[in-house]
């Protein structure tokens, strides 16, 4: 029975084939539950898809729904902003004349805080006005040619009285080298500046503010301008540096509260800054203090379009004068631009010193027609500086010109009895000082008495320049036709 293979094969070939079929209807149902599994996800795929479809539909329906509303809202802020400055300007204008008649102390001093409350309210509405104009695309650049030294020394000066009021120095410097006519928007320029400038006092109780200008790099037709303004104030953390060029953000919102703004000045810098061409940022350290650094580019102009005034500065040239000022950065600056204007420039250290090196020049023959005080860091004694030098000199031969911040009702009057010549509040831009020094000059070679010269009678004088160039102008036109 074991000699005869073919019982045991065919049994072995029936398992076979048994197990071939047990094996073929395993992989079956596998097969069926792989189909299975297979329309399942084709039905979730196309419900997916279906979904997606959807939602590409939705998202187009909300970009438009908000593209839409963005406007509005921008057209909205515009219109409300200039209807609402409308009045502001007429509140405003009415304050003003209202301050310059007679008053009691009291009503004077309710109407001034009627006119500081206005000026913030209407810095807040230009700020949403330029905020609304720069995300509808509608911001748009003037250049025009101005001296730049001109403009910052405004704008520092618009500024001083409140530093001056919070015990702080307030400094502002710009390289020999950077070109002092340039091409370009110096309205938005002052914005930029303001806006970094008032958040470094606001946020500063000691120390100084200073403000730096130098080439950040030059073309054959064009310069790049690198601003820096420096605080010793309370700092940025690094996890609040990101937010703080943001709308309506700032890096601490009590120390906001405390001390005024609601973060536009920042975010509408951020959008400014790229508009005009450069970028800005920010290096900061707590309890250290900020620097906030934006550059631009600025096209050159061998000659500004407009001319700041028609002194002939070359009167100036050789004459001689006396630089007393105790805050030696200022000096160095006020030293080179007398320096600029051809004059010969010496230095006291002091008010006596003043006195004694006047006496020993008009011994030796050599006197000098001019003294430049600067008193913007002591305010309180300059005009005691002013009467030491002028009581100790000799009468009538040596002018004084006082630079102080921003004073009080009376202080021009006081100046004007004392025998100070000009009296100008700083910090004062370069063109300025040559005006009052030519100003001065002018009216003593002519033998005329010299009133005193102040801010305001320089501008008029400019205004009265270009309105005598205007008038030439047209003359020569009609003359021609």
């Amino acid at each position: 029975m074991f000699n005869d293979p073919m019982p045991w094969l065919a049994t072995v070939l029936l398992a076979v084939v048994s197990l071939s079929g047990l094996a073929v209807a395993r992989l079956r149902r596998r097969l069926k539950a792989a189909q299975a599994v297979n329309r399942d996800l084709r039905a979730r795929l196309a419900s997916a898809v279906q979904a997606q479809k959807h939602a590409r539909k939705r998202t187009r329906a909300l970009a438009v729904m908000a593209k839409s509303t963005k406007a509005m809202r921008n057209e909205f802020l515009s219109n409300i902003g200039h209807e609402v400055r409308t009045p502001m300007n007429t509140i405003m204008g009415m304050t003003e004349l209202a301050l310059s008649t007679d008053l009691a102390e009291k009503q004077r001093h309710y109407l001034e805080r009627v006119r500081e409350s206005g000026h913030s309210l209407m810095g807040l509405l230009n700020d949403l006005v330029d905020l609304a104009k720069i995300h509808a695309n509608r911001l748009e650049l003037r250049p025009t040619a101005f001296r730049l030294r001109d403009c910052l020394g405004d704008v520092v000066g618009k500024f001083s009285c409140r530093a001056n009021q919070k015990g702080l120095r307030l400094v502002h410097e710009i390289e020999p080298d950077v070109p002092d006519v340039l091409v370009g928007d110096p309205g938005r320029l002052r914005q930029l500046v303001g806006t970094l400038l008032s958040n470094a006092i606001k946020f500063s109780e000691r120390g100084e503010v200073r403000v730096r200008a130098e080439v950040g790099g030059r073309q054959k037709t064009s310069v790049e301008l690198h601003v820096a303004v420096a605080d010793r104030g309370i700092g940025i953390p690094p996890e609040a540096v990101c937010e703080i060029f943001e709308a309506f953000k700032q890096a601490d919102g009590s120390k906001t509260r405390a001390r005024g703004g609601c973060g536009l000045g920042l975010a509408i810098a951020s959008e400014l800054v790229p508009l005009m061409g450069g970028h800005i940022w920010v290096e900061s350290e707590v309890g250290k203090g900020s620097v906030f650094h934006f550059t631009a580019p600025f096209s050159l102009q061998e000659k500004a379009a407009r001319p700041v005034s028609s002194y002939d500065s070359g009167l100036l040239r050789g004459v001689r004068v006396l630089l007393h000022s105790n805050e030696p950065d200022r000096c160095d600056l006020i030293e080179q631009w007398l320096g600029e204007l051809g004059m010969e420039a010496a230095r006291a250290e002091d008010a006596d010193a003043v006195v004694r090196i006047l006496s020993e020049a008009d011994r030796c023959g050599k006197p000098f027609p001019f003294v430049v005080l600067n008193a913007l860091a002591c305010a309180n004694d300059g005009l005691v500086r002013a009467r030491h030098i002028l009581q100790h000199g000799e009468p009538g031969s040596t002018h004084l010109i006082m630079i102080t911040p921003a004073g009080e009702r009376g202080d021009a009057t006081t100046c004007e009895a004392a025998g100070v010549t000009a009296y100008l509040t700083g910090p004062v831009s370069r063109t300025q000082l040559a005006q009052s020094l030519v100003l001065a000059l002018e009216t003593r070679m002519s033998g005329e008495t010299i009133p005193l010269i102040t801010s305001h009678t320089l501008r008029e004088t400019w205004e009265s320049d270009v309105a005598g160039a205007r008038d030439g102008k047209k003359a020569e036109a009609a003359a021609s036709s």
